[in-house]
């Protein structure tokens, strides 16, 4: 019932060009990526995944669900390999798992964690499409141009999706 109440099927969509830190002089604000990573961490699919039937898609979890982000701190932090974000735009799946990450990256939960706390207090989480959210709050309430940010997102299985890059 948590994970209905929650989770919303949701669909979203952003501009994505080739422009480098070099081309991106004198363009509007916005993200430039840098570098990205995917994984499942291993053996947390027992933690939280999703099904489908006839009445849409079902996410179901267990108590270790909550530990999931945590868990996935050390992948995190070695694929950084000590580049330190200066913000980030965290995946508003929950209050635990939006402090986890942003403590877990060195940042202040209360000010680097605003927008991915509001997002998921107004909108609660919409999966995927969420990030994109939190991400369009850090565009309204922008960092400093060149300041180095980290995207991270958390999925079924439990995956980690995360990209690195600055702000421009």
């Amino acid at each position: 019932m948590i994970y209905r109440a929650l989770f919303g099927d949701s669909a979203a969509a952003c501009v994505v060009t080739g422009v480098t830190e070099d081309t991106a002089r004198g363009m509007s604000a916005g993200f430039i990526a840098l570098d990205q990573v995917e994984l499942v961490i291993p053996k947390t699919l027992d933690r939280y995944w999703g099904t489908i039937d006839d009445e849409g898609l079902h996410f179901e979890s267990t108590k270790k669900a909550a530990d999931a982000a945590a868990d996935a701190l050390p992948y995190l932090t070695e694929w950084l390999g000590g580049r330190r974000p200066a913000w980030i735009a965290a995946h508003p799946g929950g209050p635990r798992i939006i402090d986890d990450v942003v403590t877990g990256v060195g940042l202040d939960p209360e000010k680097h964690g605003r927008h991915a706390h509001t997002s998921l207090a107004e909108n609660g989480n919409l999966g995927g499409a969420a990030i994109l959210d939190v991400l369009r709050r850090t565009h309204d309430a922008p960092p400093a141009p060149g300041d180095p940010g980290l995207l991270v997102a958390f999925g079924p299985g439990f995956t980690v999706a995360a990209v690195y890059g600055t702000w421009a």
